[in-house]
């Protein structure tokens, strides 16, 4: 298990920590829907590993063959502070591309579409992220190896997790030097000022360096989200409607290079031969449907059974066949886009819940006669729990889901 899966229990403290700070001041930054949504979009992004699609990790591993010098060297604790700062310095242009080109975009949006600012959003990540690799391959030609590489990713990652908040304010000296709340608030700001500023992740001083540095105004609220509100809850779609609308501008403008620069220039930037179509509506607000409070409960454990079975399969990974990870991966995903649909009323939920129950259940028993090795996992206390947990969520969907008052509009 990686060190970031291990913190995760730290992280969810702290989530119910905040929470409870928010409550007691009278200063809630947290909306249940889109907490789920984050929460949703963070196992997602954890466990796409199951589709064992790692073309990074197979040119890492070259990589690591050919240029170790720390057999040579050792890795003494200057050798781990010099990679230390040059991850975080190729972090930075690699955050940096990743809002200037839309190749690189439709995988960082998932992390920027929620309105709220707090510890869920941290969690917040795409699964769609192939390319990021690339800007650390320069570590891998000094002679990085690939330990060390997964740690200091891993401790400049957790760094990142307790500057999403907006109850820290100010600090003084370390806003200068380190990525801090209040210059990462101005991240993750859509107001004109903020826009595309504090790339940074875990020291600022590249951002005042190379000219993206924008300090927080004390008149100016940082309002967030993206500049076209995604307006849906499904974990699905939040990973790649940037990489759908690319690919449709792609094939409508006309021309090779226009169709090349589509992917490498800003997201806003449009083909001169098709209309622009990307101007800002008015949303009337944060996009926020009422759920009502069995809904609420419902989703939160359905969320937790789902949530227990997908940690269950990343400790359990090499274990399971191909066939067995894609077919799980596929139910938690399905799982988590019904979860959504209930929170935004749809009226089909219903029907759609009933389809997935069947849908989870014939490829559980599908997987017990056609993979040994799955019939031995769930062969467990923890398998017998989670089936538990689903009976106990098909109960809950029979009371909530067909109480069709809910679905009125407030």
């Amino acid at each position: 298990m990686s060190l970031i899966e291990l913190a995760i229990p730290f992280f969810l403290i702290a989530i119910v920590v905040e929470i409870c700070y928010g409550l007691l001041v009278k200063c809630q930054t947290y909306n249940f829907s889109d907490s789920i949504s984050s929460l949703q979009l963070g196992m997602i992004s954890r466990l796409v590993g199951l589709l064992r699609l790692s073309f990074a990790g197979s040119v890492i591993a070259q990589l690591v063959s050919v240029f170790d010098i720390t057999s040579y060297y050792g890795e003494s604790w200057l050798i781990w502070l010099v990679y230390f700062v040059l991850y975080d310095f190729l972090y930075y242009w690699k955050h940096r591309c990743g809002h200037y080109w839309r190749i690189m975009w439709a995988s960082h949006v998932a992390h920027h579409q929620s309105e709220e600012f707090n510890l869920s959003t941290a969690l917040r990540q795409t699964g769609t992220d192939y390319l990021g690799f690339v800007f650390f391959i320069p570590l891998f030609f000094l002679g990085i190896s690939s330990s060390a590489f997964i740690l200091i990713a891993s401790v400049n990652l957790i760094y990142q997790f307790w500057v999403h908040t907006e109850h820290i304010k100010r600090l003084g000296y370390l806003d200068r030097v380190l990525v801090t709340p209040s210059n990462h608030r101005v991240h993750h700001a859509t107001n004109t000022e903020y826009l595309d500023k504090n790339f940074g992740g875990v020291f600022i001083v590249w951002d005042r360096l190379f000219g993206t540095f924008c300090e927080e105004k004390t008149d100016r609220v940082c309002a967030y989200g993206i500049k076209n509100p995604l307006r849906n809850w499904d974990p699905l779609w939040a990973n790649v409607h940037v990489w759908v609308d690319t690919i449709s501008v792609c094939f409508k403008t006309s021309g090779f290079w226009q169709k090349v620069s589509v992917w490498f220039r800003a997201p806003s930037w449009t083909p001169d031969d098709i209309s622009d179509s990307s101007t800002l509506e008015e949303t009337g607000g944060k996009y926020r449907p009422k759920v009502s409070f069995r809904a609420q409960l419902f989703v939160g454990i359905q969320f937790s059974v789902t949530s227990l079975a997908g940690i269950w399969l990343l400790m359990n990974q090499t274990l399971l066949s191909t066939e067995a990870s894609f077919l799980s991966f596929l139910v938690v995903l399905v799982s988590y886009s019904l979860q959504s649909m209930t929170l935004q009323k749809d009226k089909f939920v219903c029907l759609w819940e009933c389809v997935r129950l069947l849908f989870i259940w014939l490829i559980f028993l599908y997987l017990m006669h056609s993979d040994l090795a799955f019939a031995q996992l769930v062969e467990t206390i923890l398998g017998y729990y989670l089936l538990g947990s689903f009976c106990l969520v098909l109960v809950l969907a029979c009371i909530e889901l067909f109480d069709s008052s809910k679905y009125q509009q407030a």
